[in-house]
């Protein structure tokens, strides 16, 4: 095969080949390592998975509020005996309804009884009681053991009427008259059983 013969460049092709070349930079040489690395396709259907995100702790739910059970109702304070009624009283105009005698019963005794008679008198409408508690004194031939027992129901029947199971029952108390036993007895106001106000009389 004949060699083809090449033309000398005159300088106006020389000029054109250098503007060419300056204008054109080189290819990089690609290293060919032994091994090439496949990357498989992705599979059809599926789509890339997202890196997982760090999962925050639930928050804490508060706990439901508990209502509160309204207060109970306030329990009525006690009061001297209205001044008509004792002035009735003294006149002999006004009688009391019922009469409870504690003599001869302890403490534990004198209280059941006093609050059962209580209730029930109030539950019968009455509206003013007797309660004869003792003066305290040595009455009649009186053993000498005796004498440190006397005036504990005096003492105790008046601690006992301010106290929540009697004053929802009790307007208020007064000493009796002398001939109604004194200092050893007291006259005891009822609230009406239907109206048990703080104030009624």
């Amino acid at each position: 095969m004949a060699s083809r013969k090449t033309r000398d460049l005159n300088a106006e092709d020389r000029a054109l080949w250098r503007s060419v070349t300056e204008t054109v930079s080189p290819l990089r040489k690609t290293v060919k390592s032994g091994k090439s690395t496949v990357v498989p396709p992705d599979e059809p259907g599926t789509e890339p998975t997202a890196p997982a995100k760090a999962v925050s702790p639930a928050p804490r739910s508060r706990a439901p509020a508990v209502a509160k059970p309204p207060p109970p109702p306030p329990v009525p304070t006690l009061s001297p005996i209205d001044r008509k009624l004792t002035r009735r009283i003294a006149r002999g105009s006004r009688s009391v309804d019922a009469k409870i005698d504690l003599h001869g019963l302890n403490q534990r005794e004198a209280h059941a009884r006093l609050l059962s008679f209580l209730q029930t008198a109030r539950a019968r409408g009455h509206r003013l009681v007797l309660v004869v508690t003792g003066k305290g004194k040595s009455e009649g031939a009186a053993e000498w053991w005796e004498e440190g027992t006397r005036g504990v129901l005096r003492r105790s029947v008046p601690e006992w009427l301010a106290t929540p199971p009697f004053r929802a029952m009790v307007v208020g108390y007064e000493r009796a008259h002398a001939r109604k036993g004194g200092d050893g007895a007291l006259y005891v106001q009822l609230r009406r059983a239907d109206k048990p106000g703080a104030g009624e009389r």
